[in-house]
């Protein structure tokens, strides 16, 4: 994969998974709470992006 590809698909999926996580905490205080943990859940999946050089 070329490296600004890369880039950018590692810079989609932070964005993906904040906006999972923000979701997640809003439907967590709105009394959605098992939807939002799902939501979260999955933001965090996420976490383990590395980028290589």
């Amino acid at each position: 994969m070329l490296p600004h590809a890369q880039n950018a698909l590692g810079w989609a999926t932070v964005g993906l998974s904040a906006a999972f996580c923000t979701t997640g905490v809003v439907l967590s205080l709105t009394g959605h709470e098992e939807a939002g943990i799902a939501l979260i859940a999955a933001g965090s999946l996420g976490g383990g992006i590395s980028v290589r050089k």
